[in-house]
């Protein structure tokens, strides 16, 4: 006995009845959504994204949003592409919703080349989705980092994403802009639905994208008459166009996308909304060009990657007399995994609480460094503060801002280590849980990654 099956309402094919509990199980697997009917023997599919709800709000209300309107709208037409509910409007509002990014543009001088900023609070409980949405936007070929805000934020105001336009620029490269970042944009919260909500792309993606894989065959195999049908639309098509019937057909559609989007290498402020920009003074001076097709950045985007892994690797020893503090001791390691070097790390550690946690180590107060660094024939090495108040930032931050003494250029596909660094851990007053979390910057190049492990404890 065979089971019919429908997609969408619509009839897909048969499978063999005592196929019925495998077919379930990979259909749960990649994210579908199934219906058993029992009665009518036959099998009911939707889109894995229907019944999500993702809301996209404009930055900063009481200016002209046009621009980001337009990004957000085509961000809207992708994600409603495979089933998914997306709403323009504020996130506060909406009671159920899966996904909640604010998005904004920020005018910045035309001397400054452009930046996209993911932003994080401190207490952030929406990782997944900021670390997805940076990895996506980076493809753009647009300079993209994450950046920590100091305020608390309310998880339901959404994910706060900036542009950062230089002044000037003119209105072919702005739309250039808008469609690659709205593109890569929809790839970060579909990149969120497979890795954070286990949802397969196979799940939503439509017939007519399958067949733009599979061929024309494959569409026959999946619904013969639908097939037919195509086949003779297309068939009158390349008629009329004088196109041999013979001849296979390009997917136009997805080369259109990469014709129309382009992208450059920019830099960044910031507050999401309303802070100045407090290194604008170091920012570089270039001026910005003429928009290039999409395919081009693309191409030069994978020529010349920026990024790294950052991780701890690290053991923690307990003492064996009572109410003595663990020592914590580890290496935060930096590994370079793009095609350029790497230049001048800083390492920032966040403790918390801060006063469970005391860093030693071989780390010098700067006004130190000249007397008591480590000596080599190359010159002194070693690891330093960044300023000379470094323990009352700790105590009031629980935050240690480090720097390599000597300068350190780390090649395509090496590590390097901030090796044993030592914590000093006692049990907290209020709670029994010590986290330490890493950052590395690259100040010269303008990135920061996170690490992507933490060390936490439970006391």
């Amino acid at each position: 006995m065979d089971v019919e099956v429908y997609y969408a309402g619509q009839r897909s094919g048969t499978i063999p009845y005592m196929s019925v509990p495998a077919f379930r199980l990979f259909c749960k697997q990649n994210g579908f959504q199934l219906r058993w009917d029992a009665e009518q023997k036959r099998i009911e599919l939707d889109s894995g994204l229907k019944g999500r709800v993702c809301v996209l709000a404009v930055g900063k209300a009481g200016k002209d949003a046009s621009y980001e309107c337009e990004i957000l709208n085509r961000v809207q037409a992708f994600l409603s592409e495979y089933g998914a509910e997306v709403v323009i409007g504020e996130p506060a509002k909406i009671l159920k919703k899966d996904v909640a990014i604010r998005f904004s543009v920020k005018e910045i001088r035309a001397s400054v080349s452009p930046k996209l900023i993911v932003f994080r609070s401190e207490n952030e409980s929406r990782r997944t989705l900021v670390d997805c949405l940076h990895h996506e936007l980076k493809q753009t070929g647009i300079n993209c980092v994450v950046k920590l805000l100091r305020e608390a934020r309310s998880a339901s105001s959404g994910i706060a994403v900036q542009f950062q336009l230089p002044q000037g620029t003119d209105e072919q490269q702005r739309k250039a802009y808008a469609e690659c970042i709205a593109f890569f944009l929809a790839s970060g919260i579909l990149h969120y639905f497979l890795t954070g909500l286990r949802i397969s792309p196979l799940s939503y993606l439509s017939r007519h994208l399958l067949k733009a894989f599979g061929g024309r065959a494959a569409a026959e195999e999946a619904d013969s008459a639908d097939a037919a049908k195509n086949a003779g639309e297309e068939a009158d098509a390349y008629s009329a166009a004088g196109v041999n019937e013979q001849q296979e057909a390009a997917p136009t559609e997805p080369l259109e996308t990469e014709a129309a989007l382009g992208a450059q290498t920019i830099d960044v402020q910031p507050d999401p909304d309303t802070a100045e920009a407090r290194t604008d003074e170091a920012e570089p001076q270039v001026t910005v060009q003429e928009a290039v097709p999409l395919a081009e950045t693309f191409r030069q985007a994978e020529a010349r990657r920026l990024e790294a892994e950052v991780f701890f690797d690290y053991t923690v020893l307990r003492s064996d007399v009572e109410n003595r503090p663990f020592l914590l001791i580890g290496n935060i390691c930096v590994k370079n995994t793009g095609t350029e070097a790497l230049y001048n790390p800083v390492v920032c550690l966040r403790a918390d609480p801060p006063d469970s946690i005391k860093m030693g180590g071989q780390i010098l107060p700067p006004n130190l460094v000249e007397t008591l660094a480590v000596q080599s024939s190359a010159g002194i090495k070693g690891w330093r503060y960044l300023e000379n108040d470094w323990f009352t930032q700790a105590k009031e931050r629980g935050e240690y801002w480090m720097a390599p003494i000597h300068p350190v250029r780390i090649e395509p596909n090496t590590t390097e280590m901030f090796q044993n660094f030592q914590f000093s851990v006692t049990k907290p007053e209020t709670g029994n849980t010590v986290t330490v979390e890493g950052y590395v910057f690259f100040q010269e190049q303008g990135l920061q990654f996170a690490a992507n492990n933490r060390i936490a404890l439970s006391l």
